[in-house]
């Protein structure tokens, strides 16, 4: 057998090396040169005129952070197009009822100010600020859980807040406006809020008197709607003397809406003049009343005490209610034809003939006692003689 490197024997061939050029490699020949592999060819991009196909259906729409396309009651709905020359694109309409406008637009959108001019030339009643749009968005879906007449929602400042708490705090408690005065108080608002501005008595009445005016327009629209609906109202009058030896009339008011809910609220309290009052005053103060309110031609009864005044009062009032019924046009005297009369509208307080019925049962058991006493104390006497 021949050795491995005999002349003999044919000689092996070279191995191959990938990505080489094939040849004889000697000792002092250069490197073999590099074959770049072959390359996949790139697919041409597509235009919109090119007639070539990528995709067999379109891209779905990503998710979008304008507020035209914000839910749940966007400006604009979003559709994909079909048409392969037209991926890049996406067709918008109008979600307002009655208005079929489409567009055309790019998928990615840098400005929605294009598509407002839509709404501002057909649609002006809808908000396009995104923050009215917010707004106006969660009006109408927490629509059912408002109240008729909503309070709005201002934005106060720290020291408006605080002062509004203390005017609170005294009203609550009846103390007096010259708290905001004192040293300590100063001290303690100081230490809980170093930057929080000084209190007056003169602040804090304009916020009491300011405040008092909002929550009596807010009772003027209350009952004037509930009129204008065909409501009417009873009131109740009483009076009495108070710890600083006035004398103070109250007038409340009470209806019940249509859906059965009973509503009362206090008008208003009016001081009386000294020495006495007549009926005649009652009557004027009474009509004043119901006039700022805007309901005179809507009242329908009056309960008051058995005090005399209130016979005068409530006739006198009768009169000034028939001379404004006279002043009113023939629909609204059509529409109020049911005024006040005493004959229908004079109603007694039972509670208050019910207290005047046990105290005079209280004073008759107290004379039938002095009696007794003073017939047991004669018969003693005569029995003491007797003896």
């Amino acid at each position: 057998m021949a050795p491995p490197n005999s002349p003999e024997l044919p000689a092996l061939p070279t191995p191959i090396q990938p990505g080489y050029a094939t040849g004889s490699i000697e000792r002092n020949c250069p490197l073999p040169t590099r074959i770049s592999p072959r390359k996949r060819q790139r697919q041409p991009t597509i235009g919109e005129g090119s007639s070539q196909t990528r995709r067999s259906k379109a891209p779905p729409l990503k998710k979008s952070g304008a507020f035209i396309f914000a839910e749940p009651n966007p400006l604009y709905t979003r559709h994909v197009i079909e048409d392969p020359t037209k991926y890049h694109k996406m067709l918008i309409r109008c979600t307002q009822s009655g208005c079929g406008f489409t567009k055309e637009i790019k998928r990615a959108i840098a400005s929605t100010g294009n598509e407002l001019p839509h709404y501002r030339q057909y649609h002006k009643d809808i908000p396009l600020n995104p923050s009215e749009a917010a707004r106006a968005t969660s009006d109408r879906t927490e629509a059912s859980t408002k109240p008729f007449f909503p309070v709005q929602q201002l934005k106060v400042s720290h020291d408006e807040k605080v002062r509004k708490l203390v005017l609170n705090l005294i009203l609550k408690n009846n103390l007096s406006f010259s708290l905001v005065d004192q040293v300590e108080f100063n001290a303690l608002v100081n230490f809980l809020s170093p930057t929080t501005a000084k209190i007056s008595r003169r602040t804090l009445m304009r916020l009491l008197k300011k405040e008092y005016k909002e929550a009596e327009d807010g009772k003027i629209v209350q009952l004037q709607a509930h009129m204008r609906d065909g409501g009417r109202f009873s009131l109740t009058t009483d009076g009495w003397s108070g710890a600083n030896r006035l004398d103070y009339v109250a007038v409340t008011v009470h209806y019940r809406t249509k859906d059965g809910i009973l509503h009362n609220m206090v008008l208003s309290i009016v001081e009386l003049p000294n020495p006495l009052h007549s009926g005649k005053y009652l009557s004027k103060r009474l009509f004043q009343i119901t006039e700022h309110f805007g309901i005179t031609e809507a009242v329908m009864t009056v309960t008051r005490d058995n005090a005399s005044p209130n016979d005068t009062m409530l006739k006198d009032y009768e009169r000034r209610v028939n001379e404004k019924y006279k002043t009113l046009s023939s629909g609204d005297q059509c529409c109020y034809c049911l005024k006040f009369n005493r004959t229908d509208g004079d109603v007694r307080c039972c509670a208050h003939i019910y207290n005047i019925a046990v105290n005079a049962g209280k004073n008759l058991s107290s004379c039938y006692e002095m009696q007794d006493t003073a017939s047991m104390s004669r018969g003693m006497l005569f029995h003491c003689f007797w003896v």
